[in-house]
């Protein structure tokens, strides 16, 4: 009696250090008996002994648990995939060899696209150069027809074969000027002689000691030159 008394309280101390896991019988063979009942699959067999018991019932308490946070794990791995962009990333835009009457736009972008540049006297635009189809991811595009001396303001586009489009815009560039010089003569008048330029630009300057002067950065367009000097006229 002796024996057994202390094989059970051996069997239920075990048992008590699995938390709210399982209840200890009063008796071995009762919670034996009621372990295999309450568990029918065939390969499970409970030993006489409660320790080995609590701890089998223990991992089979824990095994959804674990099973579940597993799941979840698997789940969230399977949304990492990054979607690919859908715009056209331009960088490096430039006016570069502009001349009185033209100026070349370039540009770099992620992908291969096409070439189109928006450009105008005001940031509005208003004029387009066609459509370059070559798909590229450095591009070049001549924009001409400009008048001399003049700020125009641009934007270049990029589509790529996706239909996905980018844009930069905000850009601006001058034109190189016209420049008009002449030399009045005879130097004597000539010299230290003031001259007017009126037209599409009115501006004066005053000519040199041998009567040569000139005008820089000027805007296209229709001028006339005249001279001035006192006690001197002055004739085509």
């Amino acid at each position: 009696m002796r024996a057994k008394r202390s094989q059970r309280s051996v069997g239920m101390s075990a048992c008590k250090s699995a938390p709210d896991l399982l209840r200890v019988h009063s008796r071995q063979q009762n919670f034996a008996k009621s372990a295999l009942r309450a568990t029918p699959l065939k390969w499970l067999r409970v030993a006489w002994r409660p320790w080995p018991a609590c701890l089998l019932l223990t991992v089979l308490a824990l095994a959804p648990i674990m099973l579940l946070n597993g799941c979840a794990g698997f789940v969230s791995g399977a949304n990492t995939t990054t979607p690919p962009p859908t715009t056209v990333n331009i960088t490096n835009v430039q006016a570069i060899s502009t001349t009185t009457s033209s100026t070349q736009v370039v540009w770099t972008t992620d992908v291969a696209s096409n070439s189109v540049v928006n450009y105008g006297t005001t940031t509005s635009y208003g004029s387009n150069t066609p459509v370059d189809p070559t798909m590229v991811t450095s591009h070049q595009v001549t924009v001409s027809g400009l008048s001399a001396g003049t700020t125009y303001y641009f934007q270049v586009q990029s589509t790529d074969s996706k239909n996905n489009n980018g844009k930069s815009g905000g850009h601006k560039f001058a034109t190189v000027g016209v420049s008009i010089s002449g030399t009045i003569t005879p130097s004597k008048g000539g010299g230290g002689a003031t001259v007017t330029l009126s037209g599409t630009s009115s501006v004066t300057t005053t000519a040199n000691g041998s009567g040569v002067y000139s005008f820089t950065g000027l805007a296209s367009g229709s001028y006339g030159v005249k001279p001035s000097n006192p006690g001197y006229s002055f004739t085509p």
